[in-house]
């Protein structure tokens, strides 16, 4: 993989991570907290989340083919690295009632579903364009047959 490559995929990656949290932070404000009301300011905070999520994908980079066995490593030390993250964001922070070790659950979970929802996103994408690729590739086979 390229570093071109590399950036266009955390670049997507963060679009991603930025839907996926807001949709987590509404359910969950919803579940916690349904009375809380927040100013604008709040928008900024899915985007510092998906960064966070979206540093560890650097994990990821090789400029040769990994095996298996090294993908699984990297994958779980990549969401290790962004529970610590985000579970430090929410302890330190004052909008999420982290006192309550159920929210903190909760939070970890969120984000081990999001890390699984924005891999097989990925994947999909990434299966797509193979697909394509392929059918490319068998349409220049034919002409020159």
């Amino acid at each position: 993989m390229s570093v071109k490559e590399l950036v266009l995929k955390l670049v997507r990656r963060f679009f991603m991570l930025v839907t996926f949290v807001s949709l987590a932070m509404m359910l969950l404000g919803t579940i916690f907290d349904r009375s809380a009301r927040f100013g604008y300011d709040v928008f900024i905070s899915p985007m510092i989340y998906a960064f966070c999520g979206v540093i560890p994908g650097i994990f990821m980079y090789s400029q040769h083919e990994l095996s298996v066995k090294q993908v699984i490593f990297r994958k779980i030390a990549q969401l290790l690295t962004i529970e610590a993250e985000v579970l430090l964001i929410a302890v330190t922070s004052s909008t999420v009632s982290a006192k309550r070790p159920l929210v903190l659950i909760t939070l970890a979970a969120a984000v081990l579903i999001i890390f699984i929802a924005v891999n097989i996103t990925e994947l999909l994408f990434d299966m797509n364009t193979a697909e394509q690729l392929n059918s490319g590739l068998d349409r220049l086979r034919q002409n020159e047959e």
